[in-house]
């Protein structure tokens, strides 16, 4: 059987060196396996594509007219089988409400900013992620097993502090300690059931379960910024959804000794043997900027 693609790779290096003995050099092939292959070029395609004598090599009109259109062919090919190529396409992407929390939507910008051949089809849901009734390539979610027959991709650990705005603490005071957090207005999830539940910065093994009363709760973690923003109270926060506000100074980070316990953040996909170079690509770029969130807020 003849490989198409080595006959149209042959073509294209007698085609620009114009030299059947250059061009079977820079194929690592002897000058009568090019001539070959050359030949079978020019019967698959059913047209004479050189003119050739013992001293010269031209293009045919028809020739110079296939280069073009095989070398597109070609280096189609290559962006499709080659894992550094610039990925195109459109993905699929779907998340539990906790994940859209983490900064997701900087993520996805940010990629799609470096990628500009792909488009994002992005779905929030609070649902258990379901990828094949949502047509979904790739799921994010918060520490739940993924439903049956799909497929978790640890990505890291959701980290999380305490913050609060600087007029807040400026009129209510900054607390010392856990137990002045019970003099404070706090603002928390909706499932948080009564209790928040730290580890030591330093010192993970170190656990503390706080009981708290909060003042305002919501079941979505933005809404809780936006409320801690207006100072409103102490909330706790994913690091990578608040590290730019702490930066510009927004936020003020609140017992830097104490994080949230961390949660695990998964990726869930049907088949982890069979993902697209697309998939593969969006799943390293964002483990990669979790990690980076997970580290500024360390440092």
């Amino acid at each position: 059987m003849i490989d198409r693609f080595a006959t149209a790779r042959a073509f294209v290096a007698v085609a620009r060196t114009l030299n059947f003995t250059r061009a079977a050099e820079v194929l690592g092939l002897s000058v009568g396996q090019l001539s070959r292959l050359i030949a079978g070029f020019e019967e698959e395609t059913g047209r004479r594509l050189l003119h050739r004598t013992t001293r010269r090599v031209s293009l045919t009109t028809e020739g110079r007219a296939m280069l073009s259109r095989v070398e597109a062919l070609l280096a189609e090919a290559d962006a499709i089988f080659s894992k550094d190529a610039m990925p195109t396409g459109e993905l699929r992407v779907a998340a539990s409400v906790p994940f859209f929390d983490m900064g997701i939507t900087a993520i996805v910008s940010d990629f799609l900013a470096e990628n500009p051949g792909v488009k994002i089809r992005y779905e929030q849901t609070a649902e258990p992620l379901d990828l094949v009734r949502r047509a979904v390539d790739v799921g994010f979610q918060e520490g739940a097993d993924p439903a049956e027959g799909y497929i978790a991709k640890p990505l890291g650990q959701i980290e999380s502090w305490l913050c609060a705005s600087p007029d807040y603490l400026a009129q209510r005071g900054v607390p010392e300690s856990l137990d002045d957090l019970a003099d404070h207005r706090l603002v928390s999830l909706t499932g948080c059931r009564g209790a928040w539940h730290f580890v030591g910065a330093n010192d993970p093994d170190k656990r503390v379960d706080l009981p708290v009363s909060p003042v305002f709760a919501a079941n979505f973690s933005s809404v809780m910024l936006s409320v801690c923003l207006a100072g409103g109270g102490i909330a706790f926060q994913p690091v990578g959804a608040t590290i730019d506000h702490v930066r510009a100074g927004r936020l003020r980070v609140v017992l830097p000794e104490w994080r949230g316990v961390p949660h695990v953040m998964n990726a869930i996909v049907a088949d982890r043997l069979n993902l697209s170079p697309l998939v593969r690509r969006f799943l390293d770029y964002v483990a990669a900027r979790l990690s980076e969130g997970g580290k500024e807020g360390a440092a």
